[in-house]
């Protein structure tokens, strides 16, 4: 073979694996298309759903159990720093005892309020309200 014939069968070979790629290329590009169309249609029908669900909750009334006990009242801090301190004194190991940890004292800092409208327009008042509670 010549020189020509094999820089002609060279080009020829890098010729064809670009038509190669840029086939790939596009044949990838086309299925993922169609793909995300199905995906927004699935969203846009679970969309739908989500509003029937929620248009007839209202309709259904809110059930709660027994109130538990809030975790993280100061009372039960308390209780658990107490729990806390007694195994820090019965720990053999330095690393745990800390004179810090007598001095920790808890109190209450804050006041959270819960705000439950009983209709729509409580509640536009609410989020209308522009008053700071800090």
């Amino acid at each position: 073979m010549s020189k020509v014939s094999q820089g002609i069968n060279h080009l020829r070979k890098i010729i064809m694996k670009r038509i190669i790629s840029i086939t790939a290329i596009v044949a990838f590009a086309l299925t993922s298309c169609e793909k995300i169309e199905t995906d927004n249609n699935l969203q846009e029908n679970s969309i739908n759903s989500t509003i029937d669900i929620n248009a007839s909750r209202s309709i259904r009334p809110v059930i709660l159990g027994n109130q538990k006990q809030n975790p993280f009242s100061l009372e039960n801090m308390k209780i658990a720093l107490d729990t806390l301190k007694g195994i820090v004194e019965q720990s053999d190991q330095e690393v745990i005892k800390s004179k810090s940890m007598e001095e920790v004292e808890l109190e209450a800092t804050d006041l959270y309020v819960r705000f439950m409208p009983e209709d729509s327009t409580q509640f536009q008042k609410l989020i209308n309200d522009t008053t700071h509670l800090r």
